[in-house]
């Protein structure tokens, strides 16, 4: 299993209890503020999201990638989602991204993926059509397993080393008992 239990929100990390969040990074638990602090919306949601390139071809060469990051991070500011984390190897990308309850998992996905894959196809990044797969994964995350979620998505090349693509998607399904959404 990815990140051991298969309940990974079942706890709630309560105000002075230990937590893994660095004291300094940036939590986005944020209120829409009023006087009236029942019509406030609170809301703290961690998504790990996985996706592939089209026909898992290993496209995204390692010297490219860090470009191809930093994109992403530029458009998901300009688009107001939080992008905490990205990682991945030639064939598929990790994120870890905390949206606002205003977004949908899907809308952002799309956009995400969309964007880069127009941008990394007029960058002539590569030699041929660039292309993201049609589907993803997507996977709630609870505070007190965000350091490990970072360091899983920080080290994929060495997790690679060791599990395919298609092993870690089996055990991400597995540990999430996750849901497959069948496309029309």
């Amino acid at each position: 299993m990815p990140f051991g239990s298969s309940s990974l929100c079942a706890s709630l990390t309560l105000k002075g209890q230990a937590s893994d969040v660095e004291p300094n990074s940036v939590t986005p638990f944020r209120a829409l503020e009023t006087e009236d602090p029942l019509s406030q919306t609170f809301y703290k949601i961690w998504i790990h999201l996985v996706w592939s390139t089209k026909e898992r071809e290993p496209l995204l060469l390692k010297e490219m990638r860090q470009q191809v990051y930093n994109h992403m991070r530029e458009k998901a500011a300009k688009e107001e989602y939080h992008l905490d984390e990205l990682g991945g190897t030639a064939d598929h990308i990790h994120c870890l991204i905390s949206l606002q309850p205003r977004f949908s998992v899907s809308e952002v996905v799309n956009k995400l993926k969309g964007e880069s894959s127009h941008w990394i196809n007029s960058e002539k990044l590569t030699k041929g059509h660039f292309a993201w797969q049609g589907g993803f994964g997507a996977f709630s995350v609870c505070e007190e397993h965000l350091s490990r979620v970072r360091a899983y998505i920080q080290n994929q090349e060495e997790h690679h080393r060791k599990k395919s693509f298609a092993g870690e998607v089996a055990d991400f399904l597995e540990a999430y008992n996750a849901e497959r959404v069948l496309a029309d």
